[in-house]
C-alpha cells in the first residue's frame, strides 16, 4: 500500500499511553461516572451516585484531552475524546483512556479517523469475539493497531476541520428538532386543547373524526388499464412522505389489502409505526388508485372537510399520544383501535375556507421543516466525503478549504 506523502504508518503504543488515576471511594462522597454513546456520538454524564453505592467496583478519574473508549462497544464505534466538562468525574474499568506520548498524535484526529469505516474495521480487529457483549475491546490489541497518519501539525488541523463540519451537523439537527417543536407549537395554538376543557372561537365547533371522514372505506373499481400503485408499510416515511411506491396489476393486490385513493389520509395502526408517526395525505396514485399494507388505516374526507387539516390533525402528537394510550393487543403487537380514531374529539372551524387557511400554515411549518432535513442531510453527506478524503491523504487540506472553512454566518 503506497502511503501519501507525509504519512506512516504508526503503531498506536508508540503515540498512546494508557492514564490510570485510581478514585479511592469515599462512601459518603457523591460521584458522576461517564458513559460513552456508540457511532461516534460522544460522552453522556450518569446520573450522581453515592460512594458506597458504587460497591467494589474499580473507578478511575476522568483525565481530560484523552482518548476514551468504551470496551464493550468500541467495535460499535463508542470511541469519545475527554473534555474539561469531565473535571472530576470517575470512569469504570470498562474505559480505558489514553493520552498523547510527548507530541506523538493528536487525539482528536485519532477521534475522527475511528469515526470512519476504515477506523471502526480496525476497531473490529481489535475486538475479537461474537455479537454484543462479546466483542470486548482487547486493550492489548488497540495499542498494536497501525493508523496512518499525518505529522502532528497536519493532524490538528484536519480535526480542526472535521470539528467545524461536526457543529455544523449539531446545530442543523437542532433546527430540525426545533421545527418539529415549533409545528407542534403551531398546532397547540389552532387548535384548543380539550382536555383542558379551553374555551373555542364562536365560529368554530367540537367534531368527532367520523364527523368529517369515513373509516376505512370500500375499495375502488378497476380501472380501464387495469394499473394501481402498491405501497408497503416501508414507502411511507414517518415524515408524511410517500417513497418508492410500486406498480402494480389491480387484480394482483385487489384482495387481502387495504384500498385508499387519491386524497385519502393513511395511518400506519401498528406500534411502533403508529408512535413514530407513519401516515401520509395520498396523492398521485397510479389511475388515482392504490392499494397497500393491511397495517394502514383510511380515513376518507367527507364533502367540505378539508383533507390536508385532517392529515395534520391525525400527524399531531395530541393525537398520537391519545391513541397509543388506547392501542389494544398484546404488548410489542398493539394497534389503534378503529374506534379510536372514529370517536377522537377535537375543536375545529365551521367553514372550510378558514380550515384550508388553517392547513396552509401547517403546510409552510411542513415544508421548512422538510427543507431543514434536507440540508442536514447534506451537510452529513458532505461531511462523510470529507472525512474519506482527508483522514486517508487521498486530499490535502488545502484542496477541501471551500468545505470546512464556512463563515459563521453560512
Amino acid at each position: 500500500m503506497t502511503l501519501p506523502a507525509g504519512w506512516k504508518s504508526t503503531a498506536l503504543v508508540s503515540v498512546l499511553e494508557r492514564v490510570t488515576l485510581p478514585v479511592n471511594v469515599e462512601p459518603l462522597r457523591e460521584y458522576r461516572e461517564i458513559g460513552i454513546r456508540s457511532h461516534g456520538k460522544g460522552i453522556f454524564h450518569k446520573p450522581p451516585i453515592s460512594g458506597d453505592s458504587l460497591g467494589e467496583k474499580r473507578v478511575f478519574w476522568v483525565v481530560p484531552n484523552a482518548l476514551v473508549l468504551n470496551i464493550v462497544f468500541a467495535w460499535e464505534q463508542a470511541v469519545a475524546v475527554t473534555s474539561n466538562q469531565e473535571n472530576g468525574m470517575i470512569a469504570s474499568h470498562r474505559f480505558p483512556m489514553y493520552r498523547p506520548v510527548g507530541n506523538g498524535c493528536d487525539v482528536n484526529f485519532l477521534l475522527q479517523y475511528f469515526k470512519t469505516p476504515q477506523g471502526k474495521k480496525l476497531l473490529e480487529l481489535a475486538s475479537p469475539g461474537g455479537a454484543g457483549r462479546n466483542k470486548t475491546l482487547g486493550q492489548r490489541e488497540f495499542e498494536r493497531l497501525n493508523v496512518c497518519m499525518p505529522i502532528v501539525t497536519e493532524q490538528r488541523k484536519i480535526a480542526d476541520a472535521m470539528a467545524i463540519w461536526d457543529q455544523a451537523i449539531e446545530n442543523a439537527s437542532s433546527v430540525v428538532k426545533n421545527s418539529k417543536r415549533h409545528k407542534q407549537g403551531l398546532m397547540q395554538k389552532l387548535f384548543p386543547n380539550l382536555r383542558d376543557h379551553l374555551p373555542i372561537p364562536s365560529n368554530w365547533e367540537v367534531v368527532r373524526l367520523d364527523d368529517l371522514v369515513s373509516l376505512n372505506p370500500s375499495r375502488s373499481p378497476r380501472p380501464n388499464d387495469g394499473m394501481v400503485s402498491f405501497l408497503p408499510m416501508a414507502a411511507v416515511s414517518e415524515g408524511g412522505k410517500i417513497v418508492n411506491a410500486q406498480i402494480r396489476e389491480y387484480d394482483q393486490v385487489c384482495a387481502g389489502h387495504t384500498a385508499f385513493r387519491d386524497g385519502d389520509v393513511l395511518i400506519a395502526k401498528i406500534t411502533p409505526c403508529f408512535e413514530n408517526g407513519k401516515g401520509a395525505l395520498v396523492d398521485g396514485l397510479v389511475n388515482g388508485i392504490g392499494f397497500g399494507s393491511t397495517e394502514f388505516h383510511v380515513l376518507r374526507p367527507k364533502k367540505d372537510a378539508s383533507t390536508r387539516l385532517i392529515a395534520h390533525v391525525v400527524s399531531s402528537h395530541e393525537f398520537r399520544r391519545r391513541g397509543e394510550s388506547e392501542m389494544e393487543g398484546s404488548a410489542g403487537q398493539k394497534r389503534v383501535a378503529a374506534d379510536f380514531i372514529r370517536t377522537f374529539k377535537f375543536a375545529c372551524p365551521i367553514s372550510p375556507q378558514e380550515q384550508e387557511q388553517i392547513a396552509a400554515v401547517l403546510d409552510m411549518a411542513d415544508r421548512m421543516r422538510s427543507v431543514y432535513q434536507e440540508l442536514l442531510r447534506i451537510l452529513r453527506s458532505e461531511r462523510t466525503f470529507i472525512s474519506q478524503q482527508l483522514l486517508t491523504g487521498k486530499q490535502q487540506l488545502s484542496c477541501c478549504l471551500l468545505y470546512t472553512s464556512p463563515s459563521p454566518r453560512d
